[in-house]
């Protein structure tokens, strides 16, 4: 027994120089990359560089936290492509250390680092000046949150706070979102440790009211845009007059065009060939999703084990169909 200890130890301590010598690889090989930018990065570094336009939600285009981010180094260092960048590739970076505080083990997130760089599309979105490796690292850390049972509940206020933001960063975000807040309330109104109200006291102050904030925030902004009105200050006096008066219309068209725009109205039914491209050309990627669907299956129905991670990835796929 002790000496199979001490081999998994020294093992533990093999792939944990192999880990940090691939991060450091993995840095050099960013840092020294010509960097040429995308479509979406020009649209982001040009449209939503002034904190007039940050705020607009342009049909869900902008990703909020990766924009004030990527503003705040504009500002301070001018438009510099790889500093930029940086955001998304430091995200990626924090993501690995989060996964080995998950699962303390060097050679499974050294696993993880191996699947995520050999999978074009990951490393793509890794590297650019977008939101999705920060929604990424977000979700990591929730799920760190979620595993840590010794201080689940004073975890749960971060996570539903976490997960108020996220929607608004990036609406791609609620395939993941909503099973995580169903998974974490049912469990959290499940457990009988206090009265119901007493729980849904903690989604309620924590998610459901800084949705609320949030969305009354951006849903203004983004139809204040959609009515094409520019706020002067000389012609303030009729423009709030104006906005008072039609202020049920701002709100509703900017709530529609954020959450039911041309990219979120497109069905899974309409886009079958194209999914089905997608599934051939990322073969691995969505072999990994086909393992953890079959995974979370067997230990729900078949080992009857009531972990929380298995009834959300289950339910991730369930509102997957549903929403697309």
């Amino acid at each position: 027994m002790k000496i199979s200890k001490w081999i998994i130890s020294n093992l533990n301590k093999y792939y944990k120089v192999i880990f940090f010598l691939f991060l450091s690889i993995l840095t050099f090989k960013f840092l020294t990359y010509s960097h040429y930018p995308v479509h979406d990065e020009i649209v982001s570094a040009t449209t939503l560089s002034s904190i007039k336009t940050s705020f607009v939600k342009f049909a869900g285009h902008n990703h909020l936290l990766s924009t004030w981010l990527g503003n705040t180094i504009i500002y301070t260092f001018g438009l510099d492509l790889m500093k930029i960048r940086l955001i998304s590739f430091l995200s990626f970076l924090l993501m690995s250390l989060v996964v080995q505080l998950l699962f303390k083990d060097y050679m499974k997130t050294f696993l993880f680092l191996l699947i995520c760089t050999s999978i074009d599309v990951i490393i793509t979105y890794y590297s650019l000046y977008r939101g999705y490796a920060i929604s990424s690292l977000l979700f990591c850390y929730i799920f760190f949150l979620i595993h840590e049972k010794k201080n689940y509940l004073r975890n749960l206020n971060q996570i539903y706070f976490i997960l108020s933001v996220l929607v608004f960063h990036n609406q791609s975000t609620l395939f993941l979102v909503i099973p995580i807040l169903l998974g974490i309330t049912y469990d959290l109104l499940k457990s009988q440790t206090e009265g119901y109200f007493n729980c849904l006291k903690i989604p309620v102050f924590y998610f459901f009211f800084p949705f609320v904030v949030f969305c009354i925030i951006f849903s203004f902004v983004e139809g204040v845009y959609l009515s094409k009105m520019f706020i002067d200050l000389v012609k303030i006096r009729e423009q709030i007059q104006f906005i008072a008066n039609n202020i049920i219309l701002i709100l509703y068209s900017g709530f529609n065009n954020i959450f039911f725009n041309d990219f979120t109205n497109v069905t899974l039914l309409n886009s079958l060939p194209d999914f089905i491209q997608k599934v051939k050309n990322h073969y691995l990627l969505f072999t990994i999703f086909a393992i953890t669907l079959i995974k979370s299956i067997y230990f729900i129905s078949i080992k009857k084990k009531k972990n929380l991670i298995y009834y959300i990835i289950f339910f991730f796929f369930i509102f997957f169909f549903l929403i697309y």
